[in-house]
């Protein structure tokens, strides 16, 4: 979509050109996105039409609508300023249930948003570096050879915080081994 700055212009329309994408199991509409600069305070008005109605039957009906914060040069460079001064650095990365659901295949198993990019930084400037990855499924991990621990929580609910500090602090062995294989390299995957 076009940047419109005008009051009351469309921004995304998913129901134009609808037709049956990736999304909740095959039955919703590829994803439609738009991007928007905002300032801190900002306030918008959003204004969003949903509709079940649908060129072709289809059993689930749903809306996701969702915004975030995009990782900027600034973060990772306050990143890095953060790890050369700390005596350790627990990284946290990975996925959530935009990139990891059973409704859609991931196009790629790289970690999105500029985080392999933080990690490898992070660690440069700091090599007593742990990551900590959330992820339901293997992903790629190029700065895997410039970190000395990695701990793959999984998605372990919502004593999460708690189950991982007992891991990172010794109070917990973890008990559990990879059920999958990770690929070095995508290369190195069957498919």
């Amino acid at each position: 979509c076009d940047e419109v700055t005008r009051l009351g212009q469309v921004k995304v329309d998913a129901w134009g050109g609808w037709t049956r994408g990736d999304t909740y199991f095959t039955f919703g509409c590829n994803e439609v996105v738009t991007s928007r600069q905002l300032r801190a305070g900002q306030t918008l008005d959003i204004r969003i039409e949903f509709s079940t109605a649908s060129p072709e039957p289809v059993p689930v009906h749903a809306l996701r609508f969702g915004a975030h914060r995009v990782l900027g040069e600034a973060d990772v460079a306050a990143a890095v300023e953060a790890a050369r001064a700390a005596d350790i650095v627990v990284m946290f990365a990975g996925l959530n249930g935009e990139w990891d659901n059973e409704g859609l295949d991931r196009t790629s198993i790289e970690l999105p948003h500029r985080q392999n990019q933080l990690i490898a930084r992070v660690a440069g400037a700091n090599p007593r570096t742990v990551v900590v990855l959330q992820t339901g499924s293997p992903v790629l991990l190029p700065w895997l050879d410039a970190v000395p621990a990695v701990l793959q929580a999984w998605y372990p609910g919502q004593e999460c915080g708690n189950a991982i500090a007992d891991v990172l602090l010794g109070t917990a062995e973890p008990g559990g081994r990879l059920p999958q294989t990770w690929p070095r390299r995508v290369e190195d995957t069957v498919a």
